[in-house]
């Protein structure tokens, strides 16, 4: 009788002792998870200013005129005023004998 209650102490004893180290890594690791988030925000913030900050001077150096547009190998039917079709021209030959 001894003996058994010995066991069923020793087995209590292990059972808390596994739960207390189960709270303290779920503490532990819900500390490491609220810096991560505290972090991740910070860099968050940081990434919004550098980007408003890259934008500000690609505006500030930015040049008013839009680049021009010239037309590849192409013609237009143009009926009253109003494109009908644009026909472009073939790049491509057909082989010449040789």
């Amino acid at each position: 009788m001894v003996f058994e209650n010995e066991t069923l102490a020793i087995g209590v004893f292990l059972i808390v002792a596994i739960f207390v180290g189960a709270i303290f890594f779920w503490q532990k690791l819900s500390a490491i998870e609220s810096r991560i988030m505290r972090i991740n925000r910070e860099v968050n913030g940081l990434h919004i200013m550098e980007s408003r900050r890259i934008v500000m001077e690609l505006n500030a150096n930015a040049t008013p005129a839009a680049p021009s547009v010239t037309p590849q190998d192409g013609s237009a039917e143009v009926d009253s005023g109003e494109i009908v079709q644009i026909r472009k021209q073939s790049r491509i030959t057909a082989p010449s004998p040789a």
